[in-house]
């Protein structure tokens, strides 16, 4: 190993881990380095698509617990790993259309809070969608958002 990389091979998922070290590591890395990698939230899309396209589904599937990761590479992963529903959409990064299928009280706060942005919900909207929850936490986010829509704003969800 260079002396570069050693600088870097206990330190694998820090932001200001070189490209060049990132890619070197998802291609030839041992299990332990790139399991550690797959933490690392600034990967680029290249380095992320070279785990996943690895025939190791338990590191390819650490990638979930990158908060940071686009949508686009939950659902590769989901497809790639056959993952059931409820892995892929409860990543905070879900596509829409998956979390929708997701029974609304088994999103994360923070994956709520990401629909609500994309969704662009106002607090009124917000405030009904946690009352539906309240009420049926195993209705799909689908059937609750879709209530709280046509009741509008400022009208309680029945």
């Amino acid at each position: 190993m260079s002396e570069r990389w050693q600088g870097w091979a206990a330190r694998l998922d820090d932001p200001d881990l070189p490209p060049s070290i990132a890619a070197a590591v998802a291609r030839d890395g041992t299990t332990e380095e790139r399991h550690a990698l797959a933490a690392n939230r600034t990967l680029s899309q290249d380095v992320l698509l070279t785990i996943i396209t690895t025939d190791e589904p338990e590191i390819a599937s650490g990638l979930l617990l990158n908060y940071d990761l686009p949508a686009e590479m939950v659902d590769l992963l989901a497809e790639r790993f056959a993952l059931a529903d409820d892995v892929a959409s409860g990543h905070p990064n879900a596509s829409l259309a998956r979390k929708m299928r997701q029974p609304v009280g088994e999103l994360t706060g923070l994956a709520l809070h990401r629909f609500f942005l994309a969704v662009r919900a106002s607090e009124a909207e917000q405030r009904q969608v946690h009352a539906a929850i309240d009420q049926d936490a195993g209705q799909t986010l689908a059937a609750a958002w879709g209530a709280v829509r046509r009741a509008g704003p400022d009208r309680p969800v029945r």
